[in-house]
């Protein structure tokens, strides 16, 4: 796969290792190319979920609305307390405030609420694009099934 393979390219890798015909567009009506951009899909959010160097967000405000609730974008799927360093490293620190993603909005685990009052720091794993994610040497394994008959 080339460094700067798009989705279709990987689509298409795909397509060829089961032994069928490439396609030129994502929106198609063929069951194996849905099925295919489906599977693309979910590999792609199941690996972006689990945080990398290239889709950590450290120490990121977030500022209350008018209904002082905290609403965050669809891209993120994870949040976390900042611990205020830029230093690499755990993701989460234990003993901080415990937030979550509940639908769009940030949920403080430990006051039971949506309720925000002020600004808060935090730590996000946040979805990229197909295209940004950087190309390594097993990016093509991660996208391919384990058998092209399991799909």
């Amino acid at each position: 796969m080339a460094a700067d393979a798009t989705k279709l390219e990987s689509v298409n890798e795909i397509l060829a290792s089961a032994g069928q015909v490439p396609t030129n567009s994502l929106i198609s009506t063929t069951p194996e190319v849905l099925t295919v951009v489906a599977l693309v899909d979910k590999y792609d959010r199941d690996l972006q979920a689990q945080g990398w160097h290239w889709n950590i967000e450290v120490n990121q405000t977030f500022s209350p609305n008018v209904s002082d609730e905290i609403v965050l974008t669809e891209d993120i799927f994870e949040v976390h307390e900042s611990s205020g360093s830029d230093e690499p490293g755990t993701l989460y620190w234990p003993g901080a405030v415990d937030y979550a993603k509940r639908g769009n909005r940030l949920y403080n685990v430990n006051a039971a609420t949506f309720t925000f009052t002020s600004d808060v720091t935090l730590n996000v794993i946040r979805r990229v694009a197909f295209e940004n994610i950087p190309s390594t040497p097993g990016r093509s394994s991660w996208l391919r099934p384990p058998s092209a008959t399991t799909w």
